[in-house]
């Protein structure tokens, strides 16, 4: 068995792994090569295993350079998870091993990979997230059903408010609700470039939901889908939203159209644990999975990063809440750069 770099012409093969090996996600996809060095010029090193029967693991990772904060081997910038995914736990230890040689070659601080379980002992340990996930049902009673009764009543709430639903992949309408949502919320936006390159590069697995009261959008979400999961990623809305209970109804109205097309696992994506996202994907009847995040040093003494829990960081962003839209979305693809 040999593990390599991926080449240009094995991308297809790489992806037929992601469609056989088990627990790869839509991060591990190759078209995000496309998409993260499309829009923050990361460079890709995607490690594979091959033996005689082809590739049997995989581990895609990026060289994050940020200014400031020095770089970093990542697997994955800008998705939940990441890491090896492998046959067996021997071919995902020889891609880890592989990767800390990598991160060597490139002088890195250090090497971070998105695990859903921890892995690696001695490896420095993030338990700041949690994701949540759970079954979708054929029958849209029982999904209904499954939501607690209290927010149950606020989906409801929505449904007589009569709001409906655009399925759509209008960048530009999206990205004008979610970059003043998030201007509010105090976070700088992604580069739009970013948002049409993950429709333009993955026609089959993204679309976008926005909620109306008549002509008024209200909410807005990027979906991505793969294999029977759909997965809400990016979503927002305005301050008007609350009143009309349209968050709730967004995500049931995802929920309800999904299950239709025949997914069958909802994956609500993570959250910082304590935060109001994680109270009310809670409050939807997902349970907390605490994600572990793991990181080695290599020539760092420290993890730098921007730390969500962090005084300085909550300074920033109660700041950043009160720059002029059109400021906030000229620095923030700047600034986002910090957040990956």
């Amino acid at each position: 068995m040999k593990i390599k770099v991926l080449k240009d012409q094995h991308r297809k093969a790489w992806n037929q792994a992601v469609a056989d090996l088990p627990d790869t996600t839509f991060f591990h996809l190759v078209e995000w090569q496309n998409v993260i060095s499309g829009s923050y010029g990361f460079t890709p090193y995607y490690l594979y295993a091959e033996d005689c029967t082809g590739i049997c693991g995989i581990l895609p990772l990026y060289h994050v350079h940020i200014p400031l904060l020095g770089s970093s081997l990542m697997s994955t910038p800008l998705g939940v998870y990441g890491g090896a995914v492998a046959v067996s736990t021997d071919i995902q230890a020889q891609l880890e091993d592989a990767a800390v040689e990598q991160a060597e070659k490139l002088s890195v601080g250090h090497l971070e990979l998105r695990n859903v379980k921890r892995r690696r002992d001695g490896w420095a340990v993030n338990e700041a997230y949690s994701s949540f996930q759970r079954e979708l049902y054929a029958d849209e009673e029982a999904n209904l059903l499954a939501i607690p009764r209290k927010q149950r009543a606020e989906v409801r709430k929505g449904i007589k408010a009569e709001l409906s639903t655009r399925v759509h992949r209008d960048v530009g309408g999206f990205f004008q609700l979610y970059a003043r949502s998030v201007r509010d919320l105090g976070s700088p936006i992604y580069p739009k470039r970013y948002f049409q390159l993950l429709l333009d590069v993955f026609p089959k697995h993204c679309d976008i939901h926005t909620i109306y009261k008549a002509d008024q959008p209200l909410t807005t979400v990027l979906n991505f889908y793969f294999k029977d999961t759909v997965l809400p990623y990016y979503g927002g809305g305005i301050a008007d939203a609350r009143n009309h209970s349209a968050f709730p109804f967004m995500y049931w109205e995802l929920m309800r159209i999904s299950a239709q097309q025949g997914y069958r696992h909802f994956d609500f994506g993570r959250s910082l644990k304590g935060s109001g996202a994680f109270s009310f994907k809670k409050n939807f009847g997902f349970r907390a999975q605490p994600l572990n995040y793991q990181y080695q040093l290599i020539s760092a003494k420290k993890i730098s990063g921007a730390d969500p829990d962090n005084p300085v960081h909550k300074m920033f962003s109660r700041l950043w809440r009160y720059l002029p839209l059109p400021v906030a979305n000229r620095l923030g693809p700047l600034v986002s750069r910090m957040i990956v």
